[in-house]
Protein backbone atom coordinates (compact mmCIF):
# COMPACT_ATOMS: atom_id res chain seq x y z
CA UNK A 1 0.00 0.00 0.00
CA UNK A 2 1.26 3.34 -1.03
CA UNK A 3 1.86 5.94 1.80
CA UNK A 4 -0.95 8.33 1.61
CA UNK A 5 0.46 12.76 1.08
CA UNK A 6 0.36 14.85 3.75
CA UNK A 7 -1.75 18.12 3.83
CA UNK A 8 1.42 20.07 2.51
CA UNK A 9 1.97 17.70 -0.14
CA UNK A 10 -1.39 18.06 -1.39
CA UNK A 11 -1.30 22.14 -1.17
CA UNK A 12 1.84 21.83 -3.42
CA UNK A 13 -0.09 19.89 -5.85
CA UNK A 14 -3.01 21.81 -6.33
CA UNK A 15 -1.05 25.04 -6.07
CA UNK A 16 2.26 23.85 -7.95
CA UNK A 17 0.99 26.04 -10.62
CA UNK A 18 -0.51 28.91 -9.26
CA UNK A 19 2.56 31.31 -10.27
CA UNK A 20 2.30 29.81 -13.38
CA UNK A 21 -1.44 30.23 -13.98
CA UNK A 22 -0.89 34.37 -12.84
CA UNK A 23 1.80 34.30 -15.81
CA UNK A 24 -0.01 33.73 -17.72
CA UNK A 25 -2.83 35.86 -17.08
CA UNK A 26 -0.32 38.51 -16.89
CA UNK A 27 0.62 37.98 -20.58
CA UNK A 28 -2.50 37.71 -21.51
CA UNK A 29 -3.49 40.47 -20.35
CA UNK A 30 -1.00 42.58 -20.29
CA UNK A 31 -0.90 43.83 -16.75
CA UNK A 32 -3.61 42.97 -13.93
CA UNK A 33 -3.71 46.99 -12.87
CA UNK A 34 -6.06 48.21 -15.87
CA UNK A 35 -8.24 45.32 -16.70
CA UNK A 36 -11.99 45.19 -15.74
CA UNK A 37 -11.85 41.94 -14.26
CA UNK A 38 -15.16 40.78 -12.86
CA UNK A 39 -13.71 39.91 -9.52
CA UNK A 40 -16.66 39.64 -7.39
CA UNK A 41 -18.49 37.00 -9.74
CA UNK A 42 -14.95 34.90 -9.66
CA UNK A 43 -15.50 34.81 -5.79
CA UNK A 44 -19.07 33.88 -5.82
CA UNK A 45 -18.25 31.07 -8.30
CA UNK A 46 -15.46 29.46 -6.08
CA UNK A 47 -17.44 30.14 -3.37
CA UNK A 48 -20.84 28.36 -4.71
CA UNK A 49 -18.12 25.61 -6.06
CA UNK A 50 -16.92 25.12 -2.38
CA UNK A 51 -20.81 24.91 -1.35
CA UNK A 52 -20.02 27.57 1.30
CA UNK A 53 -22.82 30.32 2.10
CA UNK A 54 -22.18 34.36 1.26
CA UNK A 55 -23.22 34.50 4.98
CA UNK A 56 -20.03 32.26 5.88
CA UNK A 57 -17.40 33.59 3.83
CA UNK A 58 -18.57 36.62 5.04
CA UNK A 59 -18.14 36.18 8.29
CA UNK A 60 -15.50 34.28 8.45
CA UNK A 61 -13.74 37.28 6.68
CA UNK A 62 -15.23 39.86 9.32
CA UNK A 63 -16.96 41.74 6.04
CA UNK A 64 -21.02 41.93 6.39
CA UNK A 65 -23.06 39.77 4.20
CA UNK A 66 -23.96 42.88 2.64
CA UNK A 67 -20.67 44.01 1.54
CA UNK A 68 -20.09 40.99 0.24
CA UNK A 69 -23.24 40.71 -1.83
CA UNK A 70 -22.38 43.74 -3.51
CA UNK A 71 -18.84 42.49 -4.22
CA UNK A 72 -20.69 39.49 -5.51
CA UNK A 73 -23.06 41.45 -7.65
CA UNK A 74 -20.18 43.72 -8.89
CA UNK A 75 -21.71 47.00 -6.92
CA UNK A 76 -18.50 47.24 -5.14
CA UNK A 77 -15.14 46.36 -5.84
CA UNK A 78 -12.79 44.92 -3.19
CA UNK A 79 -10.28 46.46 -1.86
CA UNK A 80 -6.98 44.29 -2.03
CA UNK A 81 -6.75 43.49 1.36
CA UNK A 82 -10.91 41.86 1.04
CA UNK A 83 -9.60 40.30 -1.76
CA UNK A 84 -6.62 39.14 -0.04
CA UNK A 85 -8.70 37.74 3.47
CA UNK A 86 -10.86 36.04 1.04
CA UNK A 87 -8.22 34.00 -0.72
CA UNK A 88 -7.12 33.38 3.06
CA UNK A 89 -10.30 31.97 4.33
CA UNK A 90 -10.75 29.93 1.05
CA UNK A 91 -6.89 28.87 1.13
CA UNK A 92 -6.07 30.00 -2.22
CA UNK A 93 -3.76 31.78 -4.35
CA UNK A 94 -4.74 35.09 -5.15
CA UNK A 95 -4.07 33.94 -9.00
CA UNK A 96 -7.10 31.72 -8.85
CA UNK A 97 -9.48 34.41 -8.45
CA UNK A 98 -7.60 36.46 -11.14
CA UNK A 99 -7.92 34.26 -13.34
CA UNK A 100 -11.37 32.78 -13.22
CA UNK A 101 -12.18 36.70 -12.79
CA UNK A 102 -10.77 37.72 -16.72
CA UNK A 103 -12.91 38.68 -19.33
CA UNK A 104 -12.52 39.14 -23.33
CA UNK A 105 -12.30 42.84 -22.38
CA UNK A 106 -9.56 42.83 -20.21
CA UNK A 107 -7.37 40.89 -22.99
CA UNK A 108 -6.21 43.50 -25.93
CA UNK A 109 -7.04 43.03 -29.08
CA UNK A 110 -3.47 41.94 -30.30
CA UNK A 111 -3.88 38.94 -28.14
CA UNK A 112 -7.68 37.62 -28.62
CA UNK A 113 -6.59 35.02 -30.54
CA UNK A 114 -4.10 33.68 -28.47
CA UNK A 115 -6.99 34.24 -24.99
CA UNK A 116 -9.35 32.32 -27.60
CA UNK A 117 -6.96 29.08 -27.54
CA UNK A 118 -5.98 29.01 -24.24
CA UNK A 119 -7.29 30.85 -21.72
CA UNK A 120 -10.52 27.91 -21.79
CA UNK A 121 -7.98 25.64 -20.69
CA UNK A 122 -6.55 27.38 -18.35
CA UNK A 123 -9.75 28.95 -16.41
CA UNK A 124 -10.44 25.28 -16.03
CA UNK A 125 -6.73 24.71 -14.51
CA UNK A 126 -7.53 27.24 -12.39
CA UNK A 127 -11.21 25.63 -11.14
CA UNK A 128 -9.63 22.04 -10.98
CA UNK A 129 -7.27 23.55 -8.43
CA UNK A 130 -10.68 24.36 -5.96
CA UNK A 131 -12.42 20.59 -5.69
CA UNK A 132 -13.12 18.66 -3.51
CA UNK A 133 -9.75 17.25 -2.22
CA UNK A 134 -9.54 21.58 -1.82
CA UNK A 135 -12.51 20.89 0.63
CA UNK A 136 -11.05 18.47 2.96
CA UNK A 137 -7.83 20.96 2.99
CA UNK A 138 -10.39 24.00 3.94
CA UNK A 139 -12.01 22.06 6.59
CA UNK A 140 -15.35 22.44 5.33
Amino acid sequence: MLPQPNVFQKRAVLYGNSKFLKDITHNLTGSLNHCQMNIGLAIKSIRKKLSITQYELAEKCELSQTSLSQIETGVKRPSQRTIYKVCNVLDIPESIIYIVAMQEADVPPSKKGVYELVYPSIKSLALQMVSSEHLVLVGA
